[in-house]
């Protein structure tokens, strides 16, 4: 699983007293100069918050070769862990695929986990401190690795995906939003997630499953799409997909009821979403038609059956879903313009 390096205790404590800042940076060198030996997938890298007095910690997966990459801070959903998420560090050496470094996010089992806060907090602290090491620290194997002109793309599963939401509207820089089937609950979060949605104004991808009953896209989803910001935001509904295949457990779980459902495999909804993503980040990376010619892709695959989407040019678009979640499912047929917001 890759090497940790951490300070923690009454002698990591004693020393942050005496050279705090100091202790932050060395911290930081030190982990990466780990990662520089080999690199494997989900590598752990370690990281100090001074300001919150925290570690933070990921799987980081960096891309092959030495040019600079784009880089992606993925938060897992609840019940699972970013080790559940290594499908995501194959992608970034596809060769179809853009240059794309993973940090994977742990979390912290001592968190609260309907408090959105640490997980959305370590993801920002995340992305800024590893760019950092990239652009300012040339003692540091990361540097030039990550493209500055590239912004930071918060990406998550199920919780993990609202609380990218929030690393997005939190992020004081320019950013782009990859969430996976998103969801809120209870009213602590519900008010958390929106109030929050107003303040991304990033570019936003939402990807949830047709066969997805667990968070179903008009009850958590598309409140969301309808309220940021965003002038280049897509919801695209996949045919065949469920909740859970978003993640591939091997440490933690997702036994749902609600995800019993789902007429395809989980590798095939898996590279599903990532082509969606390509086509989404291809839009982004190219010129002024770019974002026209993923429209184009998104009306040809949804003329085919294969998927439903809305962008701000298709919002009377109706979405089907196929819940409750039963073998053989219902049709529910529900339209967005009918839905209360969150």
């Amino acid at each position: 699983q890759g090497q940790v390096l951490s300070v923690s205790g009454l002698e990591g404590c004693m020393f942050l007293r005496r050279k705090l800042a100091m202790f932050a940076a060395v911290v930081a060198v030190s982990v990466i100069s780990v990662l520089a030996d080999s690199q494997p997938a989900g590598e752990v890298v370690t990281l100090w918050d001074h300001r919150r007095m925290r570690e933070v910690s990921a799987d980081l997966c960096l891309a092959p070769g030495e040019s600079p990459t784009e880089l992606m801070v993925f938060q897992h959903g609840g019940g699972l862990y970013a080790a559940d998420y290594q499908w995501l560090c194959g992608f970034s050496s596809q060769s179809t695929f853009k240059n794309l470094s993973v940090a994977l996010i742990h979390g912290n089992n001592t968190d609260n986990p309907m408090d959105f806060g640490p997980m959305q907090a370590d993801a920002v602290f995340m992305a800024d401190a590893l760019l950092n090491q990239s652009s300012g620290n040339n003692s540091s194997p990361l540097f030039k690795r990550l493209d500055p002109n590239l912004p930071p793309v918060f990406s998550g599963h199920s919780m993990g995906g609202a609380t990218a939401v929030l690393s997005t509207a939190a992020f004081p820089k320019s950013s782009v939003l990859v969430s996976l089937a998103p969801g809120a609950w209870g009213p602590q979060q519900q008010y958390v997630l929106q109030n929050a949605t107003a303040h991304v104004r990033s570019p936003a991808l939402f990807i949830v499953g047709d066969q997805d009953c667990c968070n179903e896209v008009h009850l958590q989803t598309l409140p969301v799409f309808h309220n940021i910001s965003s002038k280049l935001k897509a919801l695209v509904v996949i045919k065949g997909v469920n909740h859970c295949q978003w993640s591939s457990p091997v440490k933690g779980s997702c036994e749902l009821s609600c995800s019993n459902c789902g007429d395809l495999p989980r590798d095939e909804q898996q590279q599903l979403g990532l082509e969606v993503m390509r086509h989404f980040f291809q839009a982004l990376d190219g010129a002024v038609h770019g974002w026209k010619l993923f429209e184009d892709w998104l009306a040809s695959r949804s003329a085919a059956g294969m998927l439903q989407y809305m962008t701000p040019t298709s919002m009377h678009q109706q979405l089907t879903t196929r819940c409750p979640c039963t073998k053989v499912s219902s049709r529910q047929i529900l339209k967005a313009e009918g839905l209360v917001q969150i």
